[in-house]
């Protein structure tokens, strides 16, 4: 039986991953809720998604690769449409300022929350 933590994580890594669309330039974050989207969006490739990535650890490249999701170099990166990581805080602590960057979920019900980074001009 899996501990509501881990429960939490995987629904927030899940909850991340449906703003991945095709054609996009992810991120990859690094630590146990990164580690379930990595899982999720390797679902989403074998089942056709066509993305890049590019991972903000070693851990994470090598999960990215294992599932056969396709990383490219930093320095074949411009933009990046999205980037998804655990968040170590969530709620009203979030300044208004980086609320616009990010989106967060929490809950008591989800035991977790994530963050998605909007990577954007202007």
């Amino acid at each position: 039986m899996e501990n509501a933590a881990v429960s939490g994580k995987k629904l927030a890594a899940g909850k991340a991953i449906e703003y991945i669309k095709d054609g996009m330039t992810v991120g990859l974050g690094t630590g146990s809720t990164a580690y379930w989207a990595i899982q999720g969006i390797g679902e989403m490739v074998k089942k056709g998604l066509s993305i890049r990535a590019i991972a903000t650890s070693v851990q994470s490249e090598n999960l990215a690769r294992e599932l056969n999701i396709p990383i490219v170099p930093f320095s074949e990166i411009d933009y990046l449409d999205v980037t998804i990581d655990g968040a170590d805080e969530c709620g009203s602590a979030v300044e208004p300022d980086q609320r616009r960057w990010w989106g967060v979920a929490a809950g008591e019900d989800s035991g977790g929350c994530y963050q998605i980074l909007y990577h954007h001009c202007g």
